[in-house]
């Protein structure tokens, strides 16, 4: 995103980037649904922060674009 404003990397993450709650609602699944998807990596992390020693929960979120995807080519 190299030469974007703030406003505008703010603008892209808005519109194509969302949390857990958000991802499992374009996959249409249910939030522990969606977890394992997760864990058996059929689904991956756009973006993920990782916390030393568990102080906090690891923080993920999710590409539209691939949600998208995933929801289109999943088992039904």
């Amino acid at each position: 995103m190299k030469g974007l404003s703030r406003e505008e990397v703010l603008t892209y993450l808005e519109n194509n980037v969302v949390d857990k709650q958000g991802a499992a609602k374009i996959t249409g699944q249910s939030l522990n649904a969606f977890t394992q998807s997760v864990k058996l990596n059929a689904i991956k992390p756009y973006f993920e922060i990782k916390h030393v020693n568990g102080e906090r929960p690891t923080v993920r979120l999710y590409h539209v674009d691939d949600l998208k995807e995933y929801a289109k080519n999943k088992r039904r």
